[in-house]
Protein backbone atom coordinates (compact mmCIF):
# COMPACT_ATOMS: atom_id res chain seq x y z
CA UNK A 1 0.00 0.00 0.00
CA UNK A 2 1.07 3.44 -1.07
CA UNK A 3 3.20 5.65 2.29
CA UNK A 4 0.77 8.31 0.42
CA UNK A 5 -2.49 6.79 -0.45
CA UNK A 6 -3.71 10.41 -1.90
CA UNK A 7 -0.44 11.82 -3.08
CA UNK A 8 -1.41 11.18 -6.90
CA UNK A 9 -5.07 11.85 -6.46
CA UNK A 10 -3.97 15.33 -5.06
CA UNK A 11 -0.77 15.69 -7.56
CA UNK A 12 -3.42 15.29 -10.62
CA UNK A 13 -6.21 18.51 -8.87
CA UNK A 14 -3.24 20.51 -8.00
CA UNK A 15 -1.77 19.83 -11.64
CA UNK A 16 -5.15 20.62 -13.14
CA UNK A 17 -6.03 23.58 -10.89
CA UNK A 18 -2.31 25.02 -12.27
CA UNK A 19 -3.48 24.64 -15.95
CA UNK A 20 -6.47 26.92 -15.74
CA UNK A 21 -4.71 29.34 -13.70
CA UNK A 22 -1.05 29.48 -15.71
CA UNK A 23 -3.68 29.39 -19.02
CA UNK A 24 -5.81 32.40 -18.13
CA UNK A 25 -3.86 34.87 -17.01
CA UNK A 26 -0.68 37.13 -18.01
CA UNK A 27 -0.08 38.99 -14.87
CA UNK A 28 3.62 36.89 -14.10
CA UNK A 29 3.70 37.72 -10.70
CA UNK A 30 -0.05 36.82 -9.80
CA UNK A 31 0.87 33.30 -11.27
CA UNK A 32 4.12 33.00 -9.63
CA UNK A 33 1.78 33.44 -6.40
CA UNK A 34 -0.83 31.20 -7.22
CA UNK A 35 1.68 28.11 -8.24
CA UNK A 36 3.03 28.65 -5.13
CA UNK A 37 0.41 28.27 -3.04
CA UNK A 38 -1.36 25.46 -5.44
CA UNK A 39 2.32 23.30 -5.30
CA UNK A 40 2.41 24.00 -1.05
CA UNK A 41 -1.39 22.12 -1.28
CA UNK A 42 0.04 19.37 -3.41
CA UNK A 43 2.86 17.90 -1.22
CA UNK A 44 1.88 15.83 1.66
CA UNK A 45 4.44 17.79 3.74
CA UNK A 46 3.09 21.14 2.71
CA UNK A 47 6.39 22.97 2.91
CA UNK A 48 6.67 26.59 2.15
CA UNK A 49 7.16 27.06 -1.74
CA UNK A 50 8.92 29.70 -3.92
CA UNK A 51 9.10 29.93 -7.45
CA UNK A 52 11.19 31.59 -9.49
CA UNK A 53 10.94 33.11 -12.68
CA UNK A 54 14.18 34.37 -14.81
CA UNK A 55 13.91 35.85 -18.12
CA UNK A 56 17.08 37.52 -19.49
CA UNK A 57 18.71 37.02 -15.98
CA UNK A 58 16.13 39.06 -14.51
CA UNK A 59 14.51 37.12 -11.73
CA UNK A 60 11.13 37.16 -9.61
CA UNK A 61 10.57 34.77 -7.43
CA UNK A 62 7.13 34.93 -5.57
CA UNK A 63 6.73 32.68 -2.44
CA UNK A 64 3.21 30.18 -1.05
CA UNK A 65 0.69 32.43 1.16
CA UNK A 66 1.44 30.45 4.06
CA UNK A 67 5.30 31.38 4.24
CA UNK A 68 5.52 33.72 7.59
CA UNK A 69 6.36 37.25 8.04
CA UNK A 70 9.72 37.01 8.45
CA UNK A 71 10.76 34.37 6.11
CA UNK A 72 8.56 36.10 3.03
CA UNK A 73 10.92 38.66 2.55
CA UNK A 74 14.05 37.04 2.61
CA UNK A 75 12.37 33.68 0.53
CA UNK A 76 11.38 36.54 -2.67
CA UNK A 77 15.19 37.09 -2.18
CA UNK A 78 16.10 33.25 -2.36
CA UNK A 79 17.35 33.09 -6.23
CA UNK A 80 20.23 35.83 -5.53
CA UNK A 81 22.13 33.34 -3.06
CA UNK A 82 22.20 29.91 -1.62
CA UNK A 83 20.44 27.35 -2.88
CA UNK A 84 18.05 29.13 -5.18
CA UNK A 85 20.92 30.91 -7.19
CA UNK A 86 22.99 27.54 -7.38
CA UNK A 87 20.32 25.87 -8.66
CA UNK A 88 18.93 28.59 -11.54
CA UNK A 89 22.66 28.75 -12.60
CA UNK A 90 23.77 25.05 -12.86
CA UNK A 91 20.01 24.22 -14.30
CA UNK A 92 20.11 21.05 -11.60
CA UNK A 93 18.38 20.24 -8.29
CA UNK A 94 20.00 20.95 -5.46
CA UNK A 95 19.55 19.60 -2.34
CA UNK A 96 20.37 20.73 1.63
CA UNK A 97 19.31 17.91 3.52
CA UNK A 98 19.67 19.13 7.03
CA UNK A 99 20.45 22.59 7.23
CA UNK A 100 22.16 22.42 10.34
CA UNK A 101 25.36 21.03 8.90
CA UNK A 102 25.05 22.74 5.29
CA UNK A 103 28.65 23.56 4.72
CA UNK A 104 28.16 25.67 2.02
CA UNK A 105 26.05 28.26 2.89
CA UNK A 106 24.92 30.00 5.60
CA UNK A 107 21.46 28.66 6.31
CA UNK A 108 21.31 29.31 9.96
CA UNK A 109 18.60 31.70 9.49
CA UNK A 110 16.19 28.91 8.21
CA UNK A 111 17.15 26.43 10.88
CA UNK A 112 15.72 29.35 13.40
CA UNK A 113 12.44 29.10 11.68
CA UNK A 114 11.94 25.47 11.55
CA UNK A 115 13.40 24.89 8.15
CA UNK A 116 15.23 21.36 7.89
CA UNK A 117 15.71 21.09 4.58
CA UNK A 118 15.71 22.58 1.22
CA UNK A 119 15.38 21.37 -2.36
CA UNK A 120 15.18 23.39 -5.54
CA UNK A 121 14.42 22.37 -8.61
CA UNK A 122 14.94 23.94 -12.17
CA UNK A 123 11.40 24.52 -14.58
CA UNK A 124 12.02 24.07 -17.91
CA UNK A 125 9.89 24.93 -21.53
CA UNK A 126 10.67 22.68 -23.94
CA UNK A 127 14.68 22.90 -23.75
CA UNK A 128 14.90 26.43 -22.46
CA UNK A 129 15.25 26.78 -18.42
CA UNK A 130 13.02 29.49 -17.42
CA UNK A 131 13.48 29.28 -13.68
CA UNK A 132 13.20 27.22 -10.50
CA UNK A 133 10.73 25.74 -7.62
CA UNK A 134 12.36 25.91 -4.10
CA UNK A 135 10.65 23.77 -1.28
CA UNK A 136 11.30 24.62 2.67
CA UNK A 137 10.45 21.79 5.05
CA UNK A 138 10.35 21.17 8.47
CA UNK A 139 10.99 17.37 7.31
CA UNK A 140 13.73 15.98 4.85
CA UNK A 141 12.02 17.52 1.40
CA UNK A 142 13.21 14.25 -0.95
CA UNK A 143 13.75 11.72 1.21
CA UNK A 144 10.76 9.52 0.12
CA UNK A 145 11.34 8.46 -3.65
CA UNK A 146 7.20 9.12 -4.11
CA UNK A 147 7.48 12.90 -3.37
CA UNK A 148 10.48 12.94 -4.81
CA UNK A 149 8.64 12.15 -8.07
CA UNK A 150 5.77 14.22 -7.55
CA UNK A 151 8.40 17.14 -7.20
CA UNK A 152 9.47 16.29 -10.57
CA UNK A 153 6.43 16.04 -12.50
CA UNK A 154 4.97 18.75 -10.29
CA UNK A 155 8.09 20.77 -11.97
CA UNK A 156 7.77 19.47 -15.32
CA UNK A 157 4.67 20.75 -15.58
CA UNK A 158 5.27 24.72 -14.21
CA UNK A 159 7.96 24.61 -16.56
CA UNK A 160 5.61 24.25 -19.62
CA UNK A 161 2.99 25.90 -17.90
CA UNK A 162 5.11 29.04 -17.58
CA UNK A 163 6.28 28.40 -20.85
CA UNK A 164 2.85 29.08 -22.12
CA UNK A 165 2.41 32.19 -19.78
CA UNK A 166 5.44 33.65 -20.71
CA UNK A 167 4.55 33.58 -24.49
CA UNK A 168 1.25 34.51 -23.61
CA UNK A 169 2.61 37.77 -22.41
CA UNK A 170 4.84 38.53 -25.08
CA UNK A 171 2.23 38.66 -27.21
CA UNK A 172 -0.26 40.59 -24.94
CA UNK A 173 2.30 42.95 -25.47
CA UNK A 174 2.97 42.87 -28.69
CA UNK A 175 -0.88 43.76 -29.24
CA UNK A 176 -0.56 46.44 -26.86
CA UNK A 177 2.63 47.86 -28.64
CA UNK A 178 0.54 47.38 -32.20
CA UNK A 179 -2.41 49.10 -30.73
CA UNK A 180 -0.48 52.11 -29.52
CA UNK A 181 1.67 52.43 -32.78
CA UNK A 182 -1.77 52.54 -34.82
CA UNK A 183 -3.16 55.19 -32.60
CA UNK A 184 0.38 56.95 -32.61
CA UNK A 185 -0.23 56.99 -36.11
CA UNK A 186 -3.33 58.43 -36.53
CA UNK A 187 -2.81 61.10 -34.41
CA UNK A 188 0.04 61.85 -36.65
CA UNK A 189 -2.28 62.02 -40.01
CA UNK A 190 -4.91 63.82 -38.43
CA UNK A 191 -2.26 66.62 -37.07
CA UNK A 192 -0.50 65.82 -41.18
CA UNK A 193 -4.39 67.45 -42.30
CA UNK A 194 -3.99 70.65 -39.61
CA UNK A 195 -0.64 71.69 -41.25
CA UNK A 196 -2.20 71.06 -44.83
CA UNK A 197 -5.31 73.03 -44.30
CA UNK A 198 -3.13 75.74 -42.25
CA UNK A 199 -0.29 75.90 -45.17
CA UNK A 200 -1.70 74.86 -48.20
CA UNK A 201 0.62 72.25 -48.43
CA UNK A 202 0.57 68.25 -49.89
CA UNK A 203 0.79 65.71 -47.80
CA UNK A 204 4.55 65.04 -47.52
CA UNK A 205 5.40 68.63 -47.10
CA UNK A 206 2.94 68.53 -44.24
CA UNK A 207 4.89 65.54 -42.63
CA UNK A 208 7.97 67.09 -43.24
CA UNK A 209 7.09 70.55 -41.45
CA UNK A 210 5.84 68.25 -38.59
CA UNK A 211 9.04 66.33 -38.52
CA UNK A 212 11.02 69.53 -38.30
CA UNK A 213 9.35 71.06 -35.75
CA UNK A 214 9.83 68.29 -33.63
CA UNK A 215 13.41 67.56 -33.85
CA UNK A 216 14.09 71.88 -33.37
CA UNK A 217 11.67 71.10 -30.21
CA UNK A 218 12.94 67.93 -29.22
CA UNK A 219 9.85 66.30 -28.69
CA UNK A 220 8.14 63.25 -29.76
CA UNK A 221 6.34 63.19 -33.00
CA UNK A 222 3.40 61.88 -31.98
CA UNK A 223 3.02 64.30 -28.74
CA UNK A 224 3.67 67.38 -31.22
CA UNK A 225 0.69 66.17 -33.07
CA UNK A 226 -1.43 65.64 -30.32
CA UNK A 227 -0.77 69.28 -29.30
CA UNK A 228 -1.57 70.26 -33.02
CA UNK A 229 -4.85 68.69 -32.59
CA UNK A 230 -5.55 69.93 -29.43
CA UNK A 231 -4.99 73.53 -30.02
CA UNK A 232 -7.15 72.97 -33.54
CA UNK A 233 -9.43 71.96 -31.57
CA UNK A 234 -9.51 74.66 -28.80
CA UNK A 235 -10.02 77.80 -31.82
CA UNK A 236 -12.37 75.44 -34.05
CA UNK A 237 -15.52 78.04 -33.96
CA UNK A 238 -18.83 76.21 -32.70
CA UNK A 239 -21.59 75.02 -34.60
CA UNK A 240 -23.82 78.64 -35.85
CA UNK A 241 -21.02 81.04 -34.03
CA UNK A 242 -22.05 84.29 -34.18
CA UNK A 243 -25.30 84.01 -34.19
CA UNK A 244 -27.97 84.68 -31.86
Amino acid sequence: MPEHPRLYEDLAAGLRELTTLLLCTTDTAQALRRTADTTAQMLPQRPLVAVTLDRAGQAITEVSSQTPGTLSARLKDSHEYGPGRACLHSRTPVTVTDVASESRWDLEWLRAEGVRSVYWHPLRATHEAVGALGLYSREPVVSDPQIRLAIQMTAEHIGALLGATIHGAAQAAMIAQLDQALVSHAVVDQAVGVVMAQRGCDPDTALAILRRASQNSNRKLTDLAASILASAHRVRPEPGGGRR
